[in-house]
């Protein structure tokens, strides 16, 4: 919990941060709701380090290649590419629906 709380705190310092709901109404509050961090640069810590927790660091690329091109050149193996171009998916497995 204190790692997630801080990688929170430091994403706070490094890009806008869209808040998750409140902390659950539970005795040991072991459970933190999802956070959505936008606005990261590619070199940011949060976008350089697996954070193990409901945190979302969110990077905005130029393009398709530019968001492959960050995702292979982050410190993480956890990165995602999110596209609504089903061409470019098709090209990177042409063999897959």
């Amino acid at each position: 919990m204190k790692s997630i709380l801080n990688y929170i705190e430091v994403g706070k310092k490094e890009a806008a941060s869209l808040p998750g709901a409140a902390w659950p109404k539970t005795r040991r509050r072991l459970l933190h709701p999802a956070t959505v961090i936008a606005d990261i640069a590619p070199t940011a810590r949060l976008a350089q380090e697996e954070i193990f927790g409901p945190v979302l660091a969110v990077i905005k690329a130029r393009n398709f290649d530019d968001a492959l091109a960050i995702a292979n050149n982050t410190g993480s193996a956890l990165p995602a590419v999110y596209s609504t171009s089903r061409e470019k998916w098709s090209a990177l497995a042409p063999n897959s629906t």
